[in-house]
């Protein structure tokens, strides 16, 4: 004989199964009665009877695992906010606390020297290194004009 490893509960222990197993007689209880042509009148009110009955009737509410309000002690007003906490089992998040920013990176300089050439130094993402141009007014316009012409929308017109 070969065991599978899961297997089709037909009478769990949940409100689920209540659910579905209460509804499903009511369905059949109802089609018979009209087939039979028997009043249905009470058939609704029996329905809702037995379908609140973990509600009202405790035992069988614990009996099919459902957490009722009553075992739940939500209306105790009496005891304090820490004595509730302690008993809900409430654990309290820690105060958010400010992570500093880090500083923005920087990539580049520009400067210029005493000759009057502009320098553009380009500075390495790890600090291992920098690079260095230096450049005269032709070229510092030279490279505005190759730098422009990767813009796409100037590109288009």
């Amino acid at each position: 004989m070969v065991k599978t490893a899961s297997r089709l509960k037909l009478f769990g222990r949940s409100g689920g199964y209540w659910l579905f197993w209460i509804s499903a007689a009511y369905l059949v209880i109802g089609l018979v009665g009209v087939y039979n042509g028997v009043s249905s009148i009470w058939l609704s009110p029996l329905y809702i009877f037995f379908l609140a009955m973990p509600f009202w009737f405790p035992p069988l509410g614990r009996a099919i695992n459902l957490d009722v309000t009553w075992d739940q002690k939500m209306l105790d007003w009496f005891k304090s906010r820490e004595e509730r906490k302690k008993e809900y089992n409430v654990i309290e998040f820690p105060k958010p606390v400010e992570v500093p920013r880090p500083k923005p990176e920087e990539h580049y300089r520009v400067g210029f020297t005493t000759d009057g050439g502009t320098t553009l130094t380009l500075l390495s993402n790890q600090g291992y290194g920098s690079m260095t141009l230096t450049m005269s007014r032709d070229a510092c316009e030279q490279l505005i004009k190759m730098l422009r012409a990767t813009y796409v929308d100037e590109v288009e017109e």
